[in-house]
Formats: structure tokens, sequence, C-alpha cells
């Protein structure tokens, strides 16, 4: 069996682990169906817990409005992951743009010489982000952010401008 993994699903393990608290160990995701989500993070050991005992909250993309509750997450140290467009990540300042861009090269800002192609490009909007966050990925030749990231309270946020895929290695 051949072992895949996408350099989105790398930048993002890699950034959600400069974030975490030692021993954090489990995550809750805002949603209906939690998508590639554990199968991103579950094999760097964390597992699904509720709300309350979460390290890590992932809100995918239309999984309603949770904006009341992110403040109170970021204040109690809990990280935040935000898929795309939504009424929480723009109340943190992730906010899509008219203008849109084709993505499928992406440049990892700490690696810039590998050579990262999605499988299937996608149409994305070109977000503005907020004036504290740290871009570390972006789209190679128009450098529209993919993935960003910043500290809020205690915690932190880590934004991705879709979601990872169905599997989870197709970005």
């Amino acid at each position: 069996m051949r072992f895949r993994v996408s350099a989105l699903l790398a930048t993002v393990v890699l950034g959600l682990g400069a974030f975490l608290p030692a021993g954090a160990a489990v995550f809750y995701h805002v949603s209906g169906a939690p998508g590639a989500w554990p199968a991103i993070l579950e094999p760097v050991g964390l597992r699904p817990a509720n709300p309350a005992a979460a390290d890590v909250i992932v809100l995918r993309a239309g999984a309603g409005n949770a904006t009341a509750e992110i403040e109170g997450w970021l204040s109690a140290g809990k990280q935040v992951i935000l898929e795309g467009a939504s009424p929480a990540a723009a109340a943190l300042g992730f906010v899509p743009g008219e203008q849109t861009v084709q993505v499928q090269s992406v440049k990892d800002r700490r690696l810039p010489e590998l050579r990262i192609i999605w499988e299937d490009p996608l149409t994305l909007p070109r977000f503005q982000l907020p004036p504290d966050a740290t871009i570390y990925a972006e789209e190679r030749w128009g450098g529209a952010p993919i993935i960003a990231g910043m500290r809020r309270g205690k915690g932190s946020v880590l934004w991705i401008a879709s979601t990872p895929g169905r599997e989870g290695y197709e970005r």
C-alpha cells in the first residue's frame, strides 16, 4: 500500500504543532461531519473529544456561526482551525475578497524550493488576512495566502483557504 501525504496536510500538522501546548491530545470538530480531519489529526496523536475537553477545535467550512464561542476558546488556550470563508473566519479578519485565484501550485514559505502541486486545482477567493497573521503557504505565482496562523489570547488560530479534501491528502 502506498502512503500518501499531502503538502497541505503536512503543513497544517506542522503548523499546528508550533501552537499546541505540551500534552495536547484531543480535538473537536464543529459540524455535522468531520471530513478528513480525523485522518489528519489522529495519526499525530490527537483523538476526538467533546468541546470542553478538546485542545483543538476544528471549524469546517459551513459549520455555522461559532463566532461567539471562538473568543472564549482562544482565551482558554485552545487552538482553533478554520476552513475557508465563514462568519467566524471573517470575525477574526480572514475575509474573502472579490478577486479569485486558480490554485494548483503552492509554495511553503519555510521550504520554498519544494514543488507542491495539487492533484486537482481549485478556484478560491483571494483572502485578506489580519495584520498579525503569519502566512505559511501561498499560491506560488500570485502569492494568495493558502495557510496562515496567529496567536490570540492564550490560544492560536490556524486558517486554511479550503478544505483539506475528501481524504485529507488531495491538497
